[in-house]
């Protein structure tokens, strides 16, 4: 039995890769800071509670960090405990759970970090949050080179527009800004992070694969 475990697992893209990792045979644990069905209430911002949660636990076979933070706020009213806030979840989160994991993790194990397409491109107000997606895509590779003896893989997936509510809800010009012709849906995401956390894709490895449809690779002069 392959044993995974999902942070930010109660809603959305998080609850989505852990309902695909189940259906395709993994024993999944779901944390997320707030409770829920089937979740393990666990604040990644610490690691005494990353550390108590993993004292009784199994070996780890796939780790999925995607708990986070995406506060905007203008540069002139951010304050320091809300930049600690982002970073801490977002940045220190996966390095503590991904150091945990990784202590008893069998051979051939893998991690997928939820980065951003915003660690590549920013907007007015996203400090913080930019800083700490950027700062993932770093780490993944730098753990990739960490746990490589042990023979554990580290890749990142970095979303676009990743819409968890109702698809008809979108404009169609919305849908229009993508390659693909629609916004992303979590699903999206969790059938990529299964194949990359798949021992038989071991040669994929300290990689960041952006998921967005082409939308960061429109070049655009139209005006609206």
């Amino acid at each position: 039995m392959y044993r995974a475990i999902v942070t930010g697992a109660a809603q959305g893209i998080g609850r989505t890769c852990a309902d695909e990792l189940e259906a395709a045979g993994y024993e999944v644990y779901r944390l997320d800071k707030q409770s829920g069905d089937k979740i393990h209430v666990v604040d990644v911002q610490n690691q005494q509670d990353i550390q108590t949660f993993f004292e009784n636990l199994p070996p780890i076979h796939a780790l999925i960090n995607n708990a986070g933070l995406s506060q905007f706020t203008p540069l002139e009213a951010l304050t320091q405990a809300e930049w600690d806030e982002v970073i801490n979840t977002n940045l220190r989160g996966p390095l503590f759970m991904t150091q945990a994991m990784a202590a008893a993790a069998p051979e051939g194990s893998a991690v997928v970090n939820i980065v951003s397409t915003r660690a590549l491109q920013s907007e007015s107000g996203s400090e913080a949050y930019a800083a700490s997606k950027g700062g993932l895509a770093a780490l993944t590779h730098a753990l990739a080179a960490s746990l490589a003896p042990k023979n554990i893989r580290v890749n990142a997936v970095a979303p676009g527009w990743i819409h968890t509510g109702r698809e008809e809800d979108i404009p169609d010009a919305y849908h229009e800004l993508h390659w693909s012709g629609r916004v992303g849906r979590p699903t999206d995401v969790a059938k990529l992070c299964r194949f990359l956390l798949d021992e038989e894709n071991d040669f994929m490895n300290g990689e960041m694969v952006t998921l967005d449809g082409g939308m960061t690779k429109m070049m655009r002069y139209d005006l609206p």
